[in-house]
């Protein structure tokens, strides 16, 4: 600007000075956070991915079970790749009661983490080995993981998912809360039908081919022998003549979590009653369980066993 008589130069206009702060502030500012995506939940069984599902349907949550499909939680090792694919997630779902085996010696993020047994007495099993459908042989270590095949007990994990999941979603807690309750409505629903089935069976003798029964039979006061059977491996010695005793005393049926080949049960002899008990240890077809339809599929097939139907 030319400068004012006396060689003054001359004050902008107070507009001219508020559009160039504005403009200087508005380049200073830190651009926008990026919207948060959808929540992303990782599932470490199939199991507690079926109770996922369940709670998470109609939010705009991603469930993705990491165990790969031919793999038992027991034998998983994952690699340090799978591992930071889990970690990355919002969430870290776990049935616990030492079923994720590799859970004893990670160091994953506790804020993530949701052990959904954590609040539960976990049973002792007897420490036997034994493989699903041709796999590598484990041992649970002494204890009984399999939760979530008792009704009742599976209903207290899914609470115990609920409430961490509201606090993750607090805006969806209505529709987590919806799901909840009508989960552990049907739950408990289950739960008496099996517990009036076992009561109609009393007269037969139960047996599963390797434990998977003990919350069962906590919770229902209900005898069940177990073995060590593999479903498509004809049995040793040993464990063909402890099956072949226990058969002599009648009406005999053994639970399979995978149905028996008929080279097993000729070998086991006859007079024993084999049942499919779907334990729920893998993703299903589409890889989405829906695990109360098949909890409810093991139940019309042991009401099958009653006299009076």
């Amino acid at each position: 600007a030319d400068p004012a008589p006396g060689g003054l130069v001359p004050t902008p206009p107070a507009r001219t000075v508020f559009l160039l702060f504005a403009a200087l502030v508005g380049c200073s500012q830190p651009p926008p956070p990026p919207e948060a995506g959808p929540l992303q939940v990782a599932t470490l069984s199939w199991p507690v991915t079926a109770l996922a599902l369940r709670l998470l349907d109609g939010t705009t949550a991603q469930v993705r079970c990491h165990l790969p499909a031919d793999m038992d939680p027991p034998d998983w090792q994952p690699t340090s790749a799978e591992v930071s694919a889990i970690v990355d997630a919002d969430v870290i779902v776990a049935n616990g009661a030492g079923y994720e085996a590799w859970l004893s010696t990670a160091a994953l993020p506790a804020a993530a983490l949701i052990d959904t047994s954590a609040n539960i007495t976990v049973l002792s099993g007897p420490e036997t080995t034994h493989q699903h459908d041709g796999q590598t042989a484990h041992s649970h270590g002494g204890t009984e993981p399999h939760t979530w095949l008792d009704p009742a007990t599976a209903a207290r994990q899914a609470e115990a998912l609920a409430e961490r999941l509201i606090i993750k979603m607090p805006d969806q807690r209505a529709i987590l809360e919806k799901h909840r309750d009508g989960l552990v409505d049907e739950l408990g629903q289950l739960d008496a039908e099996l517990e009036t089935t076992l009561q109609a069976v009393r007269d037969l003798r139960l047996a599963t081919n390797h434990p998977f029964q003990a919350y069962i039979v906590d919770h229902h006061h209900r005898p069940i022998a177990t073995f060590d059977l593999d479903p498509a491996t004809v049995p040793g010695p040993e464990a063909l003549a402890a099956v072949q005793a226990w058969a002599q005393q009648g009406s005999g049926v053994v639970l399979w979590e995978h149905p028996p080949t008929e080279a097993v049960k000729a070998a086991l002899g006859p007079g024993l009653k084999h049942v499919h008990f779907d334990t729920i240890e893998d993703g299903g077809p589409d890889q989405r369980p829906d695990g109360t339809a098949r909890l409810r599929a093991n139940l019309s097939r042991l009401q099958a066993l009653s006299p009076k139907r």
